[in-house]
């Protein structure tokens, strides 16, 4: 038999975000830090702002929805503290650093030069850039400048939303990453502003002047971005093109009509016609495309003067009709789809360019996790300035996640890939033990659903723990 001693309570230390050491490690590797300062992005009092910056990208992982629950999460985290060396910080502060006017827009830029300086994360010949734009729903300030009643197609609803244009890279190791963005403002005959489509191309100028070499890459878009001053610029931008066209775009077929050649305006629905018999017989699994020659599109106006009809200028492209199934939303069942997809690169293989718009798909799932585990939607400020350093380190979040994610898949097979949300929730979001053996070492225990993310741990646990502003282990706090 044995004997029960006295109860002891003893006051442990526990940490749900045991993932920080190797968030700062992946942060201060790609200078973060010193591109905010660079920025114009200081403190002018108080503690530094790069520091509330990595503490806001923390809170974004933890699904905090504002300053003062993100000041909450940090007084509970002991882990946290030890990396901020145990200084106080208030709400009033870090609110104050969320509103300051800075520069997000050229911290942005500086953050895709960074990554272009890199091996692992430049953009080279054949990645795709994908664009799109998206609603970010704010119910909480109506009179903002850029907030809108618009319809939400995914809803199929109307909401107070503010609508954001993105460009997102898709390296062909499989990397992903979030480049640029710009907020769409509304032209009321008052102040001219510019429109979804010069967006789009201010920012794909933006991107160009922060490539290193004259990349050619490829530029994945929807149907509505269909338009013909947009992707002659893109061409004009050193970029290659692909795009679905539109139902009622106007084609034109070369074709020999009594031994003169001319140029017979068409639909994509003939194209499509011409391709279902085609892939009636085509049993095999994969992608399903048939490439088109002889396909042009007009590069001016058609018409000219009073009505006067003349021939169009025409540029040759490259015509692909491909099937794929698509579930029905309404009645839940599979239904094969046909598309035109279009491309200026005439040389292309028709898999080629399938594969590139398949790509496009990125841009809507980095949307779906920015709402869905990174609090895209959460942002419920009245202040122009927060939603900027909002989205700006929100970006800075998805990228570090999505390199987390691609550096672990990269040396396991595909049944053990992890996920974008099992990266948040079980790499960096992850329950911890923190045991202060000294007063400069600490000992920090992880529980077993940690375990399969071991090899990245050995890879990216620093040695020391410490916010610092440059690469420097000295006096810091050394962790196992």
């Amino acid at each position: 038999m044995s004997t029960l001693k006295d109860l002891k309570f003893k006051k442990l230390l526990y940490s749900s975000f045991g993932g920080a050491p190797l968030l700062l490690s992946l942060w201060n590797r790609f200078d973060f830090s010193i591109l905010l300062t660079q920025s114009g992005i200081f403190k002018s009092r108080g503690i530094s702002t790069w520091k509330l910056a990595f503490l806001f990208v923390v809170g974004l992982m933890a699904r905090c929805n504002s300053c003062s629950q993100i000041v909450q999460f940090y007084d509970k985290e002991s882990l946290l503290q030890r990396i901020f060396n145990e200084k106080a910080i208030s709400q009033s502060a870090f609110s104050r650093f969320m509103v300051s006017k800075f520069r997000w827009d050229v911290f942005n830029l500086k953050r895709v030069a960074k990554f272009q300086e890199e091996e692992e994360t430049r953009l080279v010949d054949g990645d795709v850039i994908a664009l799109d734009d998206s609603l970010i729903e704010h119910n909480h300030a109506k009179k903002m400048p850029f907030i809108y009643r618009l319809f939400d197609h995914c809803s199929d609803r109307y909401v107070n939303a503010l609508n954001i244009v993105v460009l997102h890279a898709f390296k062909s190791s499989g990397l992903q990453y979030p480049l640029l963005y710009s907020i769409w403002k509304q032209d009321n005959d008052k102040n001219p502003h510019q429109s979804k489509l010069d967006l789009a191309f201010q920012m794909l100028q933006q991107l160009r002047g922060q490539l290193t070499t004259p990349v050619k890459c490829w530029v994945a878009m929807d149907s509505w971005y269909y338009v013909r001053s947009l992707y002659l610029g893109i061409e004009q931008l050193g970029f290659n093109w692909v795009t679905r066209a539109k139902s009622n775009s106007t084609l034109y077929r070369k074709k020999k009509i009594r031994g003169v050649e001319r140029f017979i305006a068409i639909y994509p629905e003939v194209l499509f016609k011409e391709a279902t018999p085609v892939f009636s017989f085509w049993k095999k699994k994969g992608i399903m495309c048939m490439k088109f020659k002889d396909i042009y599109v007009a590069i001016d106006e058609i018409h000219h003067g009073q009505g006067k009809l003349k021939e169009p200028l025409l540029k040759p492209v490259n015509a692909v009709v491909t099937a794929y199934q698509e579930d029905d939303k309404k009645t839940g069942k599979s239904k094969q789809i046909i598309a035109l997809l279009l491309s200026n690169e005439v040389e292309a293989k028709p898999e080629t360019i399938v594969q590139v718009y398949k790509k496009r798909w990125s841009i809507e799932v980095f949307f779906r996790n920015g709402k869905q585990e990174l609090g895209l939607n959460d942002c419920h400020s009245t202040d122009e300035n927060h939603i900027h350093a909002h989205l700006s380190l929100l970006m800075v979040a998805e990228s570090l996640v999505r390199f987390a994610q691609w550096k672990y898949n990269e040396n396991t097979d595909m049944k053990e890939e992890v996920t974008h949300g099992q990266v948040v929730a079980l790499l960096f979001h992850t329950r911890c033990e923190v045991l202060a053996k000294s007063k400069d070492t600490i000992q920090v225990y992880f529980d077993t659903t940690a375990q399969r993310f071991a090899s990245f741990f050995r890879k990216y646990w620093p040695d020391y723990l410490r916010m610092k502003w440059f690469d420097c282990q000295e006096n810091g706090i050394c962790i196992h």
